[in-house]
């Protein structure tokens, strides 16, 4: 539910809502053994629709529940940048665990599943990398027109 209000304050950004996760999150994990770091690089990024920042804050929190749950990890990496000359998000989540065939994950699950609809909802694309040596969960969002200042009609 604090997600859902956090991505949903219209004065809201992405940034904004990853330190909001960063906060609970590191909190939580300091005395389970597990050291997270945090990359983000948002300058200059548009506003984007709250749905789909809510959207794009599943796929990250989807991602971090996977490796805790599955993987056996003790680091985990969470990034975004924000590319201006391309208007193009990338967002990943990686992990050290133990990894798992991509073309044939654990039967039963749906959090892959519900990465990819996540992601194809707003027009992003999810890759999901993993060996023996770990997982990385890569979305790639090109900014909608809306979103973009350099489309946007000039004011009269």
């Amino acid at each position: 539910m604090r997600l859902i209000i956090a991505t949903s304050a219209p004065d809201a950004q992405l940034a904004d809502s990853l330190g909001d996760l960063r906060y609970r999150l590191d909190r939580r994990l300091s005395g389970n053994g597990v050291k997270i770091f945090w990359r983000i690089a948002l300058r200059d990024m548009p506003d984007i629709p709250a749905p789909a920042r809510l959207q794009l804050m599943r796929v990250v929190q989807e991602s971090l529940t996977n490796a805790l749950r599955h993987s056996g990890a003790s680091i985990l990496n969470v990034g975004a940048t924000y590319e201006p000359a391309d208007h193009e998000l990338t967002l990943w989540v990686e992990d050290n665990g133990q990894g798992f065939d991509t073309g044939n994950p654990p039967a039963g699950g749906r959090g892959l599943r519900n990465l990819r609809h996540r992601s194809a909802q707003i027009g992003a694309t999810v890759r999901i990398d993993s060996t023996a040596g770990g997982t990385r969960v890569e979305l790639a969002w090109p900014l909608p027109a809306t979103s973009r200042p350099d489309l946007q009609p000039a004011s009269a």
